[in-house]
C-alpha cells in the first residue's frame, strides 16, 4: 500500500485537491472505471480514471482521463503504479469499491447530464464543508 496527497483538480468532484489517496501497488486486475496511479511525462504522480482498456497485440493499454479533464492518456500496463483503493479527507473517507466510489465511477463513465448534476451537488457539499472549517 502506498499513500499520496493530491494537489490537482483533474479528478474533481470524485477526488479533491488535498485528499489522501491510498493505492495498492502493482495491481494485476484493473477494470474500466478504476482510478489508477502512474507517473506522467513531468515525473509527477497522477491518479486518473480508466475509461477504456485495449490491447495493441503485445501489451495492455489503459486509456485514462481525469473526471474534470478533457485530456486523454494512453498508458501501457508497465506504466501503472497501482490502483486507488480509498480516498481520505480530514473528516471523512470512502472506498473506491464502495457505494460512493461506484457512484463516482458510474457517473464519470455515464451520461454527461447526470455527471453535471453530480458535479453541482458535490460543489455545493464542498462549499458547505470548507465554510465550516
Amino acid at each position: 500500500m502506498t499513500v499520496h496527497i493530491t494537489s490537482g483538480n483533474s479528478m474533481r468532484p470524485a477526488i479533491l485537491s488535498g485528499a489522501e489517496l491510498i493505492f495498492k501497488d502493482n495491481c494485476d486486475r484493473i477494470l474500466k472505471g478504476d482510478v489508477i496511479a502512474f507517473i506522467d511525462e513531468h515525473g509527477s504522480l497522477v491518479a486518473h480514471r480508466v475509461i477504456d482498456i485495449t490491447d495493441d497485440g503485445s501489451d495492455t493499454i489503459y486509456v485514462t482521463k481525469g473526471d474534470a479533464s478533457q485530456a486523454i492518456e494512453y498508458l501501457p500496463k508497465s506504466a501503472v503504479i497501482g490502483v486507488v483503493e480509498s480516498v481520505k479527507y480530514e473528516f471523512f473517507s470512502y472506498s473506491t469499491k464502495g457505494p460512493a466510489g461506484i457512484l463516482f465511477a458510474r457517473m464519470a463513465l455515464g451520461k454527461k447530464r447526470r455527471w453535471k448534476l453530480l458535479k453541482r451537488v458535490t460543489n455545493i457539499m464542498v462549499g458547505f464543508y470548507t465554510s465550516k472549517k
